[in-house]
């Protein structure tokens, strides 16, 4: 178990609950903030240096560290633990052992194996290890938006199957595959 510092959910707290004054001091605050800087500090934490920022990671530290100071030069008042701006709490995770990660899949009557980080990619949704046999139902980017129009569950029973979900979400990659 690690314990963990988020810099944005003090932040998110600090402007729910703001009173006037403190308005007055964010907009203030916001003649600092111009679009060069802006993306500056974007392109920095997208960056390949920051290794995808993982919770717990070197890159995650460095990230919280960067936006806690920008928060400070800003003249945001810490609303975390302990007069920081980070709130603490604690994470269950695992690392991913590559060597004893695969998916192997009977289709047809045909087994077919395929490579971690070629042929699929894990998300992290567990730390418990597991090896599942059933029918597999796709089930596109596991979204139901109402809102949209959308439903991937739409005409589907998964009642005692396996659930195929694709990462990320529809329109990430309209301009790759159009």
């Amino acid at each position: 178990k690690l314990t963990l510092g988020f810099g944005t959910a003090a932040m998110t707290g600090l402007l729910l609950a703001a009173p006037p004054a403190a308005v007055a001091s964010a907009v203030s605050a916001s003649r600092l903030i111009s679009t060069a800087a802006l993306r500056s500090d974007v392109t920095f934490l997208a960056s390949d240096d920051l290794e995808g920022r993982s919770a717990g990671s070197p890159g995650d530290d460095v990230a919280t560290d960067f936006i806690a100071a920008r928060f400070e030069r800003l003249g945001l008042q810490p609303a975390g633990d302990h007069g920081t701006y980070f709130q603490n709490m604690v994470l269950d995770y695992a690392a991913l052992d590559p060597a004893h990660t695969s998916l192997t899949a009977t289709v047809a009557g045909v087994q077919h194996s395929y490579a971690l980080n070629k042929d699929f990619r894990w998300s992290r949704q567990s730390d418990r290890p597991t090896q599942v046999c059933g029918p597999v139902a796709f089930a596109g980017y596991g979204v139901d938006a109402p809102e949209f129009n959308y439903n991937d569950f739409a005409g589907q029973d998964f009642t005692g199957k396996i659930a195929l979900v694709l990462n990320r979400e529809p329109q990430a990659m309209e301009g790759a595959r159009r």
